[in-house]
């Protein structure tokens, strides 16, 4: 079995496995070399031999109208796959718009929706991803977007179907034709809708397309569409997660901020819902232990780095984590994922559907490099 096999059926595992080998590993058939300890992956995060993953070499090599190329180009335009001064840039020009407290200036009332939810979940059972966590991100990604219904329809599936290109191994040409659709699609909505309604997110990007030198109209419609899947899938993830890990909790702990606060870090912490932080080497150097070539892939793997810190955290202290990354990639909706799991966790515990999660049933969907959900019954029959 592969690597890229076994991390789709096991994640945990695989890594593990592989950390054995070493802090630096390289896997022949990905043509990669993973990095696995926090260590090695906090320190290379900011290392200036190392660039994003922009767009891949290969990409060059196509045949010209392979959907893949177009496809690749717009993935090297957003922020985690980008290098400054653009990715400087355009940070700089959202900074403002997804800090804390304009984030929960936006979320009013997403409490309440939660416990509506969540009341009617625990009663009359259902699905905890179809019934809760889908709609409580999308609630979050229209808000902090500023997007109409309508809209976060259209932009729903565009993000599926990126999110579907970038965890399929290698270049997948019919997945690299939806996701040239779902672009399409995007782009459609950013700039025939958010745009000339001129929402906080929309109209930064789009001054900052007119102002800053080097940033241009699909760099705008990049950034969004970063912000979008970097919203609604991992969201979701995250509050699964929380939610199977919050089993054991009593009711009163939805009262309890401190355990809030916890148990968000123990998710981010145990199932990041991306693993890897994809690198280029941008020169020959030797970490540890192996020599990296200009131009290797280097994949700073997330997950792998997490399990290491909590294998080093005390017994009972809330385990550090990098799930949001590291130095000038650090994830600008860091703050957003906090509050949004803060917000909703409550409800969650309090309501008891956290106990009610059926887990003999927790479906999982085939992922490289993400941790995604397809199906987490809940039991009915809670008083209400």
């Amino acid at each position: 079995m592969s690597l890229v096999e076994e991390a789709v059926a096991d994640p945990h595992t695989a890594y593990a496995r592989l950390a054995r080998e070493g802090d630096v590993v390289h896997d022949e058939p990905s043509g990669s070399w993973f990095v696995l300890s926090a260590e090695l992956v906090r320190r290379l995060s900011r290392d200036p031999r190392l660039r994003a993953r922009g767009v891949p070499a290969a990409v060059s090599e196509m045949s010209p109208g392979s959907p893949i190329i177009e496809v690749e180009h717009f993935l090297g335009r957003w922020l985690v796959f980008s290098d400054p001064p653009l990715q400087s840039r355009v940070r700089r020009a959202l900074a403002p718009c997804l800090a804390r407290p304009a984030v929960a200036a936006r979320l009013v009332g997403l409490a309440d929706v939660a416990r509506t939810l969540a009341t009617d979940l625990a009663a009359q059972g259902g699905d905890l991803v179809a019934d809760l966590a889908v709609p409580l991100s999308r609630r979050t990604t229209a808000a902090i977007l500023e997007a109409t219904p309508e809209e976060m329809s259209e932009l729903e599936e565009s993000s599926a179907a990126l999110i579907d290109y970038l965890s399929t191994p290698g270049f997948d040409e019919p997945a690299a034709a939806r996701a040239v659709h779902a672009i399409a699609r995007l782009r459609a909505v950013f700039e025939d809708g958010m745009v000339p309604r001129g929402g906080q997110v929309a109209r930064a990007l789009s001054d900052a397309a007119a102002i800053e030198a080097g940033i241009g109209p699909e760099d705008a419609v990049a950034a969004c569409a970063q912000l979008l899947t970097g919203a609604m899938e991992p969201l979701t993830t995250a509050l699964v997660v929380a939610s199977l890990l919050a089993q054991a909790l009593p009711a009163a702990a939805a009262d309890d901020p401190p355990t809030i606060r916890a148990l968000v870090e123990e998710a981010l912490s145990t199932e990041p819902p991306f693993h890897f932080a994809p690198r280029v080497a941008a020169a020959d150097f030797e970490v540890g232990g192996q020599s990296v070539s200009a131009g290797d892939r280097v994949v700073l793997n997330l997950l792998a780095a997490n399990a290491d810190l909590r294998g080093r955290c005390p017994a009972g202290a809330v385990p550090d984590h990098l799930s949001f990354g590291s130095g000038t990639h650090f994830c600008l909706g860091a703050a957003a994922t906090r509050l949004h799991l803060e917000s909703v966790l409550p409800a969650v515990i309090g309501t008891g559907v956290a106990r009610r999660i059926d887990l003999s049933e927790v479906g999982r969907r085939p992922a490289f490099g993400a941790t995604a959900f397809a199906h987490v019954p809940v039991r009915g029959g809670a008083a209400r």
